[in-house]
Formats: structure tokens, C-alpha cells, sequence
């Protein structure tokens, strides 16, 4: 747990995650939960690496460069809402912006972006093992919330980035942005019932929430969902391989 590697076509920090075992959900005694999260224990057969930070700007840049298709204005509207890269002009994110995460892309983007890149959306099962990084806690850090450890606007530093790492070293699991699964929004116990299913219709599992979410959406039980053309100013992505 923990091995790093850069990934050789976006160029970004991958962070190792080693199999295991662990319990998804919350416990019914959790404040702020919601009927969604039944516990539930779940097997990770195989390891797999995550990105270590949220995609940020300067990579999505590098995929839409590549791939003209996704660049702002040119989607078609069952792929990208009309808010897609709202925040960019042109192909130009906002000054500054380089290593912030990116936001305003859909299911349908962040998937085509992770295959450009060699890798894939997390299913909502490893996302939460993944970010749990081996604690069974309401949140990475413990069981009570500390705004230290999320995102604090412009903490682009060496510093608030150890404060937001778990113990995995993964960067801004909760309190950055809301991130992509790859599974569609269904009822626990998660299983490989075709709720990873790319073709499948229906709204697909957030995870995460965002630095300006309270304390309860900022558990590591909670969910969230949204259509797979939709974009928001809170949502972004992260890919495994």
C-alpha cells in the first residue's frame, strides 16, 4: 500500500491499493446516515492503482487536446449538459487553475477521458475501500470531523496536502470535489450484478462530496448519484488502472 508510479500517456501520480477485505456502508447508529448505506462486508480480490489526486485542469487539458470530440462546445447533449467545462473558456481553463481539480464533466466524459489515459472509472466498491484506506471510521482521520483534513480554497500547499492525505496517501478522497464511479446508483449490498455495466441506463454513484458539503456528506459511507449527462461546479473524477 502506498507504492507510487507515474502514468506514462497523462502523466500523473498513481497510488498503489493492495487487496483486502473490508465493510462498506455505515452502521445504523451513524449520525447523519442515510437509508442507502447498509453495511455490508465486502472482498477486494485484487489490488489496483488509483490516482493519488483528483483529475486535475492541466491533465483534463492534455485529453480534450487530444480528443477534439470533448472540447467545450462540441459534445452532443446526451454525452454533456450544456454546463460542460463551464468554467473554461475555449480549451483554456481559468488562470491559475492548473492543478485544481476539474469540474463541470459528466459520467459520459470522465469515462472517455480514463480510456484515453489507459485507465478506468473506479467501481463505487473500490472507490470507498480505496478511500477508507484500511480504517472503518466515519471518516479516514477518525470519527470526529476535522475541517483540517479537506480542502480549504487556494491550499495548494506541500503542507495541506499531507493534511489531506489518508493513510494511503491518497489525496482529497472526501472535501475536494464529488468523483465518478463507475457504478450505477443501485441498492447495497454492492455485487457484480451489472451495476458497472457501461450500456446500462440510469444515474451513476457519486463519491466524496465537496469541500463546501457539510460534515454528514463528507462521511465516507455516503452516496450520491446524478444522470450521466450531467455537470456541476462540485463534481469531477478520479480513474484507477
Amino acid at each position: 500500500a502506498g507504492a507510487t508510479w507515474t502514468s506514462p500517456i497523462d502523466r500523473r501520480k498513481m497510488t498503489f491499493v493492495p487487496a483486502g477485505q473490508f465493510q462498506m456502508g455505515s452502521s445504523a447508529e451513524e449520525m447523519g446516515r442515510d437509508e442507502d448505506e447498509a453495511s455490508h462486508q465486502l472482498k477486494v480480490d485484487i489490488g489496483f492503482w488509483v490516482d493519488t489526486a483528483e483529475v486535475t485542469n492541466a491533465a483534463y487539458r492534455q485529453f480534450v487536446l487530444s480528443r477534439p470530440e470533448w472540447q467545450k462546445g462540441l459534445v452532443r447533449s446526451e454525452f454533456a449538459d450544456s454546463g460542460y467545462l463551464k468554467s473554461w473558456d475555449g480549451n483554456a481553463f481559468p488562470k491559475g487553475a492548473d492543478n485544481d481539480p476539474v469540474t463541470f464533466v459528466s459520467w459520459h466524459a470522465a469515462r472517455a477521458y480514463a480510456a484515453w489515459a489507459g485507465k478506468r472509472l473506479p467501481s463505487e466498491a473500490e472507490w470507498e475501500y480505496a478511500a477508507r484506506g484500511g480504517t472503518s471510521t466515519i471518516y479516514w482521520w477518525g470519527d470526529t470531523f476535522d475541517s483540517k483534513h479537506i480542502r480549504q480554497r487556494d491550499d495548494r500547499s506541500d503542507d495541506g496536502e499531507k493534511r489531506r492525505s489518508n493513510s494511503w496517501g491518497l489525496i482529497d478522497v472526501t472535501g475536494g470535489v464529488w468523483e465518478w464511479t463507475a457504478s450505477l446508483f443501485q441498492p447495497y449490498p454492492f455485487s457484480s450484478d451489472g451495476r458497472d455495466d457501461p450500456r446500462a441506463p440510469g444515474k451513476r454513484s457519486l463519491r466524496g462530496g465537496a469541500s463546501a458539503n457539510g460534515a454528514q456528506f463528507l462521511r465516507l459511507a455516503n452516496r450520491n448519484s446524478a444522470e450521466p449527462n450531467a455537470t456541476s461546479e462540485s463534481v469531477g473524477l478520479r480513474c484507477v488502472e
